[in-house]
């Protein structure tokens, strides 16, 4: 799925971005909490081959929609790095940044010497575990170090 079908800037009518929206507002509604403690973003392989500065651009006003929502409250966003050496892995010179240049709300969890699966696109199950458990957790611990 491209990155823009998740910007909500124009009219905020993006299917994506309501749907997320709806759902963790439900969510967050049954277990009686108001906000998020952070936004966990794995997104990236549909642009690819896409222009680095545009995707970028996209991105930074799908946080910002997140973080203006009742539930975002500017909360952080832990965004993983698609698989290194791969078609994919230029769009990991934009989620590289987040950690050097951009908002202090948005932090990367890297993915090098994690293994794909014969698609070359995903992660193999082993490398997903490691980057859920520990690399998106370290991440987490760096947001946490910060404040």
């Amino acid at each position: 799925m491209l990155i823009t079908e998740w910007d909500a800037a124009d009219d905020g009518q993006s299917h994506e971005y309501n749907v997320l929206n709806n759902e963790v507002a439900a969510a967050l509604e049954t277990i009686g909490l108001e906000t998020v403690d952070a936004i966990l973003w794995g997104q990236g392989e549909s642009n690819a081959h896409s222009d680095p500065a545009a995707y970028k651009s996209v991105f930074l006003q799908v946080a910002a929609n997140m973080g203006a929502e009742t539930w975002g409250h500017n909360a952080p966003i832990l965004v993983m790095e698609l698989p290194q050496n791969t078609d994919l892995s230029a769009m990991n010179a934009v989620h590289s940044q987040w950690d050097e240049t951009e908002p202090a709300h948005i932090v990367t969890a890297h993915s090098d010497g994690l293994s794909v699966d014969s698609s070359g696109v995903h992660f193999t199950g082993e490398a997903l575990q490691e980057m859920g458990y520990v690399r998106m957790w370290d991440a987490w611990q760096r947001v946490l170090a910060s404040k």
